[in-house]
């Protein structure tokens, strides 16, 4: 089954009516709403950023911010078969990195103790299991995908190189009522696991309002490339689309996947670990640890792993 054919499926899945997906997603402090959801934001087909010059890894001198950065989120060193070509990173981009890594995780870890306690009341429960079902069902296709032996599938403390952050926004008709989701925003940030300042910035929107005589649907999945040698990093990069699926009062389905494309991978792989694989000899792959070479040759599961990290677990069912 091609990758096309598996994600036009999924689209037409949520075209049948499964919004209650995100009825139990964790709440968000505020419930995001856009003045025009079925609008979606300004997308592009450029290329990813130019790397501008930076230092080689080779001529690394282990500056303060990229250390504290390996130190702290445990970053690879790149692949000694593409290293060479990789740019280490200046001492801004690294800093940047790490107030901005550091800023989300521990606002996700603070939020995630209010939802603790405020799951604790029995009218939660739902969301309670939900966000549980996320966390378990991420954990196990990153092992599933990413772990090799079978004493690491079974270890809770395995730690997987696939490293991201997600955090939804929901939104309901009439929050105080039994009223079904009408919006969700899935995000999620996926880091590069070796010693890149780069990171991709993950959108899934979905909107759904049914009415006695018309069904206003729109979902879509984005992605944006985040690198920290750009001081305005979280605004000068445009939004790439990868596929959607709207319905408009009746009007006929309209559904788009041209961004899953093989160019789209490259892009995307080529960004996150330095290389898409085209240019390493058969020595080179085999030589490469199971989860690295997961994500260079295995296409269909660098997809999953990457419509996991916003909250799109299971492209089956």
């Amino acid at each position: 089954l091609s990758t096309k054919t598996y994600i036009h499926s999924l689209l037409l899945l949520f075209r049948r009516g499964r919004s209650n997906f995100y009825i139990n997603c964790i709440p968000s402090h505020t419930v995001g709403r856009r003045s025009d959801p079925f609008i979606p934001h300004t997308m592009s087909t450029e290329e990813p950023p130019a790397k501008r010059s930076r230092p080689s890894v080779e001529s690394d001198t282990s500056s303060s911010w990229r250390s504290k950065c390996i130190e702290t989120f445990n970053l690879k060193p790149v692949p000694e078969a593409w290293s060479a070509a990789v740019a280490a990173g200046s001492e801004a981009a690294w800093e940047r990195y790490y107030k901005y890594r550091s800023e989300k995780e521990e606002k996700k870890k603070e939020e995630d103790a209010e939802q603790d306690e405020l799951f604790e009341d029995d009218d939660y429960e739902l969301d309670r299991d939900y966000r549980d079902d996320i966390l378990y069902g991420m954990k196990k296709l990153q092992k599933e995908l990413l772990a090799t032996p079978e004493k690491e599938k079974e270890d809770i403390r395995w730690n997987s190189p696939w490293q991201c952050l997600q955090w939804w926004e929901l939104g309901y008709e009439d929050p105080s009522s039994n009223d079904p989701l009408e919006t969700a925003d899935n995000f999620g940030v996926v880091w590069s696991p070796f010693c890149i300042p780069h990171a991709i910035h993950l959108n899934h929107y979905y909107r759904v309002r049914v009415k006695w005589s018309y069904t206003d649907f729109s979902t879509w999945w984005s992605y944006r490339f985040f690198d920290f040698e750009d001081a305005d990093f979280q605004t000068s990069s445009p939004k790439h689309q990868l596929c959607s699926n709207k319905i408009e009062s009746g009007t006929k389905q309209e559904i788009e996947a041209d961004g899953l494309s093989l160019l789209s991978l490259k892009q995307i792989r080529r960004f996150l670990l330095g290389t898409d694989g085209s240019n390493l000899s058969s020595a080179h792959r085999s030589s490469l640890d199971h989860w690295i070479s997961v994500l260079l040759n295995d296409n269909f599961a660098f997809w999953r792993l990457l419509f996991a990290s916003m909250a799109t677990l299971d492209l089956s069912s």
